[in-house]
């Protein structure tokens, strides 16, 4: 059950945050632009790694919690250590 919700926050909470974050990207910090943008990238990423472990044939896998963790939890954690990393990374002066 809870792999379903983590499934469910990754594919439709996420996206609705980061278009939320999104809207009037130009106004905000620098900080929120770049986590924002971390945010993206680590969900594109996580996006890739949740087809590759979806559709590969279950023999491929030798264990199958690794599997399982990153289908339903990958989308979550890729697009929050994207937010993470993209927010402390240094920005030159605006």
């Amino acid at each position: 059950m809870t792999g379903a919700i983590g499934l469910l926050l990754g594919l439709i909470i996420v996206p609705a945050l980061l278009t939320w974050a999104g809207h009037r990207l130009r106004g905000r910090s620098a900080k929120v632009r770049g986590a924002f943008w971390g945010g993206v990238i680590g969900y594109a990423i996580a996006m890739a790694a949740f087809f590759i472990a979806a559709f590969a044939p279950p023999l491929l896998w030798g264990d199958d919690s690794l599997r399982e963790a990153v289908v339903y939890w990958g989308l979550l954690a890729g697009s929050g250590a994207g937010s993470v990393i993209g927010s402390m990374r240094p920005r030159g002066a605006e």
